[in-house]
């Protein structure tokens, strides 16, 4: 089965929070400046692996894909395991930069891997020329090692029920730093759908960015100013902002607030 933008998407996401996040700091920190959202990287990064051919082999587990920021550009990692293998195979790293965007999406140059692959005990899989998985020997991070439980065991139930009071609690005692005064999880996804719940500090913000799908802000404590299709709206703990697919959004807050944001993604 070919590889699709959800299958990227969960793939990243399974890799940790902060893969995500790089995803969509790459969109958002240069706004207005052209960069493909992080639903476009991930169609597009579908694609360059089926047309390298890895979709094709049915002994090859794609584990996780790792994002990092490298200046203006964003690298991605993909890390598979094959069957009856102990080692973990990784492709080389491939850079995205502002530049590779088509409208509605991405479009990468031709995928560039090392001329070196070595077959050597590959043998009966041939993938195309250029292509290498290089060999990791330490394992994927664990869960201890996560701040947070795996996406996967946290979107595993079909029916959960959520304390938003004491879920936002949680994500304030976190360790980490907050970034420009908000913090963010991902409490549940689900095919087109993602519910995000953050929480801000005063006058945190999140930058002016758009998003491939319907969205909704409902202000759970404090109040936020959302400017969308250049209006400003003030959202006080109790009411709830729709947004178009497309829009461009802001959201600052005025006090410490609480949100929860929900994307309904565009289908492709």
């Amino acid at each position: 089965m070919p590889f699709t933008r959800e299958d990227i998407r969960a793939s990243v996401e399974r890799a940790g929070d902060e893969h995500w996040r790089a995803l969509v700091a790459h969109h958002e920190d240069p706004y207005p400046r052209p960069t493909p959202t992080p639903g476009a990287i991930c169609k597009a990064e579908a694609e360059r692996l089926n047309e390298l051919g890895l979709a094709d082999k049915p002994e090859l587990k794609l584990l996780e894909s790792r994002v990092k920021r490298v200046g203006e550009e964003v690298q991605l990692v993909h890390v598979f395991e094959q069957s009856g293998k102990p080692e973990r195979m990784l492709t080389e790293p491939f850079r995205i930069t502002r530049q590779t965007r088509r409208s509605r999406g991405c479009q990468f140059p031709p995928a560039h891997f090392s001329p070196s692959f070595n077959p050597a005990g590959w043998a009966g899989h041939p993938f195309r020329p250029g292509t290498q998985l290089t060999t990791e020997r330490s394992g994927v991070m664990t869960i201890p090692e996560r701040l947070r439980p795996h996406p996967q065991d946290r979107f595993r139930d079909p029916a959960q029920l959520f304390d938003l009071k004491e879920a936002a609690a949680r994500l304030r005692a976190e360790a980490h730093a907050a970034v420009e005064g908000h913090r963010q999880i991902a409490l549940f996804r689900h095919g087109q759908v993602t519910v995000m719940l953050y929480v801000f500090e005063p006058e945190g913000h999140i930058r002016q960015h758009e998003t491939e799908g319907v969205v909704t802000i409902h202000a759970l404590v404090g109040r936020l100013l959302v400017t969308a299709d250049d209006s400003t709206h003030q959202v006080s703990a109790g009411q709830m902002v729709v947004l178009a697919p497309g829009v461009p959004l802001t959201v600052r807050a005025t006090m410490a607030s609480e949100m929860l944001f929900t994307v309904h993604h565009t289908e492709e």
